[in-house]
């Protein structure tokens, strides 16, 4: 393998499944599963990220009563 191979690269789990995603779109002919497999990734996650299921920090940024900014004002 060579040394630009994506486990060698430091990236966060976020930015490899983005990456995956991408791939995916551009070509629907690939196996998300070899993909996972190559980004470090678990299959189930690649699924259910490609059919729209939300990351739970966004999920639960959504539930909560104030927003970031009103959050902070409140605390200075």
């Amino acid at each position: 393998m060579s040394s630009t191979t994506p486990k060698s690269l430091s990236l966060s789990k976020e930015d490899r499944m983005q990456i995956i995603l991408q791939l995916l779109e551009a070509n629907p002919n690939l196996s998300s599963r070899k993909l996972a497999k190559i980004y470090n990734l678990l299959p189930s996650s690649v699924y259910y990220r490609r059919n729209g299921r939300q990351l739970s920090k966004e999920y639960h940024q959504k539930l909560q009563k104030l927003s970031v900014i009103k959050e902070s004002s409140l605390i200075k």
